[in-house]
């Protein structure tokens, strides 16, 4: 059973809940500014403790790097070259906008916005012994997408995520490479010519 408290700090009042973990321990949550922030809170909590997708506020702390690490980790199944190209996007285009972030703060916008970011906003990029700035092409972006969806499954495996941010994201899409087709007469020349 959970229970909320009032308290007061120098900003003035402010409301705590106190409940229980799905293990049974005692902890709280606290800083919220009204009572009725608490008891959505509350209610929130409880919803997620029936329906077992609760996040303990220390695993919400945990932060992406741990999971960008724990993915490099897992793709030793994998071809030398291809564990080389996945590394390179990853610390090209994840970890630096994503490794210092706590799991529990990431929401679909934030994902959104760095799709959209990485596609349209040049950085720094190493190529070969060198840097120049550039975007992510159509493709990188899709590739790198792939990675964080699956690092983010990692969180909502491991129960650190009760679901996947980066689910539904509008991505680039791929641009259309024009077929060459034979002419009429292209055609009865290579038919005269078999």
């Amino acid at each position: 059973m959970a229970s909320i408290e009032k308290y007061q700090t120098k900003g003035g009042t402010r409301y705590r809940v106190r409940y229980r973990t799905p293990d049974g321990r005692s902890t709280d949550k606290g800083g919220f500014s009204t009572k009725r922030e608490a008891e959505a809170w509350k209610a929130e909590n409880l919803l997620a403790r029936r329906s077992g997708t609760f996040v303990s506020e220390t695993e919400r702390r945990t932060r992406v790097g741990v999971l960008i690490d724990r993915y490099l980790a897992h793709e030793t199944s994998v071809a030398e070259t291809t564990v080389s190209n996945r590394t390179s996007i990853v610390n090209t285009w994840i970890r630096p906008d994503w490794e210092s972030w706590p799991v529990g703060k990431v929401e679909h916008k934030h994902v959104q916005e760095w799709v959209d970011r990485i596609y349209f906003a040049p950085r720094a990029i190493t190529r070969g012994a060198g840097q120049e700035h550039g975007t992510a092409g159509a493709a990188t972006v899709q590739k790198a997408h792939a990675m964080l969806h699956s690092i983010f499954e990692l969180g909502v495996r491991d129960r650190l995520l009760p679901n996947n941010p980066a689910t539904g994201t509008n991505l680039p899409k791929l641009p259309l490479r024009p077929h060459p087709y034979l002419t009429r007469a292209e055609l009865d020349e290579l038919a005269s010519a078999i």
